[in-house]
């Protein structure tokens, strides 16, 4: 008899102490949602200043494109930036002394009005032996976002053609 007691009293307990409150679930869920709502905001920074830096390399090798041309043909070839009616940024690589066709026309973004280039409509120039013509007013350009205020830039070096890519406070100078 005093066993079944002691037993009764033991389960009894137990079954009290089992589960959660409703303060402690409130508290838990309150701390996820906090956690949740920081991470939500800086993965979608990372990813506009990842889409930023895509843009940016597609604008490097465009121009190293050009550039390649120029040395291969032995003749002087430009690249030409746009942004086309649907807000879409392009370049296209042709010989200087000729206007590109339409098919020349190749996309650098997918993202539309969400990147700008400055100069917007910029014309780089490379001589027969790829060396960048200093006769340009502008020896950079520069990719803006609309996402954030990050910016990146392609800045020609020195007359051998050298480029360097650059980024935020840099872009500057």
């Amino acid at each position: 008899m005093k066993s079944n007691i002691i037993s009764r009293l033991l389960f009894q307990r137990r079954k009290t102490n089992s589960g959660f409150t409703l303060t402690e679930l409130l508290v838990s869920l309150t701390i996820v949602g906090t956690l949740g709502a920081l991470s939500i905001s800086g993965w979608s920074s990372f990813i506009s200043k990842q889409k930023l830096n895509e843009t940016n390399d597609k604008v490097y090798w465009a121009i190293k494109e050009a550039q390649t041309k120029a040395k291969k043909k032995h003749i002087k070839y430009t690249i030409s930036f746009r942004t086309d009616s649907d807000k879409t940024l392009q370049y296209a690589v042709s010989p200087t002394n000729t206007t590109p066709s339409s098919n020349d026309w190749k996309e650098l973004s997918d993202n539309k009005d969400s990147f700008q280039l400055t100069p917007a409509n910029a014309q780089f120039s490379f001589d027969h032996k790829g060396r960048f013509d200093s006769n340009n007013a502008n020896n950079k350009i520069v990719v803006n976002s609309d996402l954030n205020d990050s910016q990146r830039c392609i800045k020609f070096q020195d007359l051998l053609g050298n480029v360097m890519k650059l980024k935020d406070s840099d872009c500057k100078s």
